[in-house]
């Protein structure tokens, strides 16, 4: 009995053209590839790098040419 209810989930996904990580994704993660230093957090959004006080606060993008910026760091 319990395979034919996933026989039928699997057959009205394919229908749908749903995949499994679109039923279980998450929503956008603003905080990727974070770096820290004393008194800020640099990551990337949207193929930029943003920057954000250690207390919080409102993010300031810093980069927003073409192309996308990846791994930041803070020079020593």
């Amino acid at each position: 009995m319990k395979k034919s209810y996933l026989w039928l989930l699997g057959a009205v996904l394919c229908v749908f053209n749903i995949l499994p990580t679109q039923i279980f994704a998450q929503g956008t993660q603003l905080l990727r590839q974070p770096t820290v230093s004393e008194t800020s957090i640099v990551f990337v959004y949207a193929n930029d790098l943003w920057i954000v006080d250690r207390d919080g606060g409102n993010a300031h993008r810093l980069t927003s040419g073409i192309g996308g910026e990846t791994r930041p760091h803070f020079s020593p």
